[in-house]
C-alpha cells in the first residue's frame, strides 16, 4: 500500500521519501510540500497504531497524518475529535490509491515544531 500511496504523490508533484528514521521507528511516507514537510502513516485498518506514531511526528513536521485504506477508514473518521485533540489529520486511501484528506491538522499544534528535530528529517530526505 505505501508503494502505491507514495507513487500518488509524487504524481501530485510531491517529493516523496519512504521509510525515514526517526527516533526509533521510521516514518512510512514523508512529503515536502512546498515549504512544509508532512508525515504520513499508513495503516490498513489499526488507526490507533497510526495515532500514536503520527503523535510522535509532530516535533519534526509541519504537519503529522494517519492514512487508513478506506474500507476501514470510518473507525477512524468516528473518532475526529480525538484526531483533533491530538492535532493529527486524517487522509483515506481508495483503491487506486489516491488520497482523500478527510480533515486537515489543526494550526494550533504547529508551536510543538522543533527545529533540531526539523532540521534532523531535513537531512535524511531529498528535497
Amino acid at each position: 500500500m505505501e508503494r502505491g500511496v507514495a507513487r500518488y504523490f509524487e504524481s501530485q508533484n510531491m517529493v516523496v521519501n519512504k521509510q525515514v528514521p526517526f527516533t526509533q521507528k521510521k516514518i512510512d511516507i514523508v512529503l515536502r510540500n512546498q515549504q512544509e514537510l508532512w508525515s504520513i502513516e499508513i495503516k490498513i485498518h489499526d488507526w490507533k497504531s497510526a495515532l500514536r506514531q503520527a503523535s510522535q511526528n509532530k516535533i519534526a513536521f509541519n504537519c503529522s497524518f494517519v492514512a487508513v485504506w478506506y474500507d476501514f477508514a470510518h473507525r477512524a473518521i468516528n473518532n475526529r475529535d480525538l484526531f483533533e485533540s491530538m492535532g493529527i489529520g486524517l487522509m483515506t486511501i481508495n483503491k487506486d490509491f489516491s488520497a482523500n484528506i478527510e480533515f486537515s491538522p489543526s494550526d494550533e499544534y504547529t508551536h510543538y515544531l522543533s527545529p533540531v528535530a526539523h532540521g534532523y528529517i531535513l537531512d535524511k530526505i531529498k528535497v
